[in-house]
């Protein structure tokens, strides 16, 4: 009977803090003397699950919690965090005027004469401009003085100096690359990276050195599927021009000594706990609580600190992960060396579905209200895996990356910001280097779920 009913406060377990029913309640609940009432909190007690205040009951914890009063907030940093906030989202366009101070106001629930006490600030420190009683626009956003000024943008490539697309994402910051150049009258000269000959080269497969382009305004650099990107940028660490870096690794890898450097900005939409905090969030204003994360490339940070955002947003999550593998990438290698380029896709997605049917029929979960898969590759093969007669039908399922895939099967997915990334990266080099609202040079771009 005691082991019963220990176990059943158990699973009611409050927050560390909370007040536990006092004995007589438990006593008429569970229809129990309280004497056996008090062996049980006195149990729990001894286990380390409650505690014990004279007077005043039961409290889940060991520790007393001290509620200290948050310092006050004055709203016109209330107002400079909600800016900057609007900027990383990409809710501002550095190359158009701000909205209307009438728009501005309704936006941020805030007077007329504080708004324009807090613009004039930003006017006074040189990042906003204002002609007469016009509105007012970023002021190192004006296009370059000198047409067909010439940026560099630089990607991995092999030996011939090719380079192969791996993913939606790197196409669409392609895109958004080619597409900004051309809005600013920019030239757009391309250079690849081969790591194995640790050189420049252009798409002929010729040698390239930065002296070749004496008139580059500045340059934007992918490190994307780079292993060891710190030999890319040491080619740029004695550049004179800004340098925007989309650094496709963990955030703590970032080479302290560039991150420092005048001019140099490093740009984040993927890696990091907010994508998994943004969904978590997106979730719990749904009303999904009891969440299963599902990954089979958990052998990579991405992978865990979308785990762990998902957590720190409050949720129930029961992780059902592989660590044996760090990328889809991962797959397709497998699939390379045991097979024909032809059938490489499909080998290895196979490989990715079978290692997801081990983790399903490996593991009970019970109430699950939603899967949140780690990215729309793994959505798509367990909707294929159901199709199949493989697999229940899952319950409501989200992903990551929001690629075409996600459109085809109707499914929620969160969209790495990569317009706004490129936009805040030129906006780096045009500006010579002025980064507004952020004193760090390295920039989290934030993105959003995708409902559909």
């Amino acid at each position: 009977m005691r082991e019963r009913l220990i176990k059943a406060l158990l699973e009611t377990k409050g927050a560390t803090g909370e007040r536990l029913p006092s004995v007589r309640q438990l006593s008429l609940q569970w229809g129990v003397a309280m004497g056996t009432v008090s062996k049980v909190l006195e149990t729990l007690r001894e286990q380390g699950h409650i505690r014990s205040v004279p007077s005043k009951g039961y409290f889940w914890g060991t520790t007393v919690t001290i509620t200290v009063p948050l310092p006050r907030t004055l709203p016109i940093e209330t107002l400079d965090q909600r800016f900057r906030e609007d900027w990383k989202k990409g809710y501002f366009d550095p190359r158009q005027s701000l909205p209307s101070l009438k728009e501005l106001c309704t936006r941020y629930q805030v007077s007329r004469p504080l708004l324009r006490k807090f613009l004039q600030k930003q006017q006074s420190l040189g990042l906003l401009g204002r002609v007469g009683q016009k509105r007012y626009y970023f002021l190192s956003s004006q296009d370059p003085q000198t047409h067909q000024e010439e940026i560099l943008l630089i990607t991995r490539c092999n030996k011939s100096g090719y380079f192969p697309s791996e993913s939606d994402r790197e196409m669409e910051f392609l895109k958004s690359v080619y597409r900004s150049a051309h809005e600013r009258n920019l030239k757009l000269s391309l250079l690849g990276f081969n790591e194995e000959k640790k050189v420049l080269l252009d798409r002929s497969g010729n040698r390239k050195s930065l002296s070749d382009y004496p008139h580059c305004l500045g340059a934007l650099i992918s490190t994307l599927l780079i292993q060891k990107p710190r030999e890319l940028l040491s080619i740029f660490s004695k550049s004179s021009f800004p340098v925007a870096v989309w650094w496709e690794h963990p955030p703590e890898t970032t080479p302290h000594s560039l991150k420092n450097k005048e001019n140099w900005a490093f740009f984040n939409s993927t890696f990091g706990k907010f994508p998994g905090r943004i969904v978590g969030e997106f979730l719990a204003s749904h009303h999904y609580h009891k969440v299963l994360f599902i990954s089979p490339y958990h052998n990579s940070s991405w992978s865990k600190d979308r785990l762990e955002g998902l957590k720190e947003a409050g949720l129930q999550i029961t992780p059902l992960v592989d660590a044996q593998h760090a990328s889809p990438w991962d797959f397709r290698e497998e699939a390379r060396q045991k097979g024909p380029q032809h059938s490489l896709e499909i080998r290895a997605r196979k490989y990715c579905s079978q290692i997801l049917l081990r983790l399903l029929h490996s593991t009970k979960f019970f109430d699950v209200e939603a899967w949140v898969c780690v990215n729309d590759e793994v959505a798509s093969i367990l909707s294929e895996l159901h199709d199949q007669g493989k697999l229940s039908r899952p319950p409501y399922m989200i992903a990551f990356d929001n690629t075409i895939e996600s459109y085809l099967l109707r499914l929620d997915s969160f969209e790495f910001n990569m317009e706004t990334m490129v936009q805040h990266a030129f906006f780096h080099l045009t500006s010579k280097g002025i980064n507004p609202f952020d004193n760090d040079s390295f920039h989290e771009i934030f993105g959003h779920v995708v409902e559909k």
